[in-house]
């Protein structure tokens, strides 16, 4: 979702790919179904939703935002974050 944004064209390009009747639809419209597609894909597929439920402690939580902040990804990524973003965004799927 932080990404949907900075990335319309690629967002737009998954909304096709996950079934997403785009015709008619700009871009950041077709993006803004992405999210849901994807919540709905991991519910039918009876995935975790919480990194709890993977057995990662919320101690573990600091040491993974600053190995994601390494992580080589992190250059052809569309937004800049910081090891403090990282470490939300985790908070808030833990």
């Amino acid at each position: 979702r932080r990404n949907l944004d900075h990335a319309h064209d690629k967002f737009a390009v998954m909304a096709r790919a996950l079934g997403v009747k785009t015709r008619g639809m700009g871009e950041a419209e077709a993006a803004f179904h992405v999210p849901e597609k994807i919540e709905e894909l991991i519910r039918r597929l009876g995935l975790p939703r919480h990194l709890s439920e993977l057995g990662v402690s919320s101690d573990d939580i600091p040491m993974m935002a600053e190995m994601a902040q390494q992580d080589i990804c992190m250059l052809t990524n569309p937004c800049t974050y910081s090891t403090r973003d990282i470490e939300s965004m985790y908070r808030e799927v833990w």
